[in-house]
């Protein structure tokens, strides 16, 4: 196979895609999750090789919707993001040991975004494994204890429009375990550094 066959074999990846493949590829082992087989990496850290923070969200939130990626944004840090993998996300959590973790891992592709809701992940969960979804409740409860799912905190908006929804609407976050710890150390870290650039 000569070399240009070869080359037009591999796929094309957006400035995007490429910009976060070297951000994973060069973390550093404080910033490896999964007992350190797993990389991730700040959401704004993409904006440092990609200057174009607009494009960098929409096209980051296009991966996340064709789950390439998982973000993990936990609610007690604001707006800060972790970016992973979602083929890394899925082996640490298959490898887990976890109750439930091959049913969820399976359920995964049917839920992407940054958010899923708890009907909607139980549906998937059931489908995935066919298991009765009084068990698939009993193991969201294990997975949200180990840390894999973060219920999302609702803001109370302004107008009626804008309220938060109801009691009987649980919302989750993607989480992993240690990933809160990860996040507050990788924002101190951010703004110690813009402190002394500033």
């Amino acid at each position: 196979m000569s070399l240009e066959e070869e080359a037009a074999d591999l796929p094309v990846l957006s400035d995007t895609e490429a910009a976060l493949a070297c951000v994973l590829g060069e973390c550093p082992r404080g910033a490896l999750l999964a007992d350190g087989t797993v990389p991730c990496a700040l959401w704004h850290s993409v904006y440092a090789v990609i200057h174009l923070p607009t494009n960098v969200d929409v096209e980051l939130e296009r991966l996340c919707h064709a789950n390439a990626i998982r973000v993990l944004k936990l609610p007690a840090h604001g707006d800060e993001r972790l970016v992973l993998r979602a083929e890394d996300y899925e082996r640490a959590l298959r490898s887990s040991q976890q109750e439930g973790a091959n049913a969820f891992a399976d359920a995964l592709p049917r839920c992407t975004g940054t958010t899923c809701e708890r009907q909607e992940l139980l549906a998937a969960m059931h489908a995935a494994s066919g298991a009765a979804i009084g068990r698939c409740e009993a193991w969201l409860e294990s997975l949200q204890a180990a840390g894999w799912l973060v219920p999302a905190r609702q803001s109370v908006a302004a107008g009626p429009s804008e309220a938060p929804a109801s009691d009987s609407t649980d919302l989750w976050l993607w989480g992993m375990p240690h990933a809160g710890r990860l996040l507050y150390t990788l924002s101190r870290c951010r703004s110690a550094v813009l402190a002394l650039l500033s």
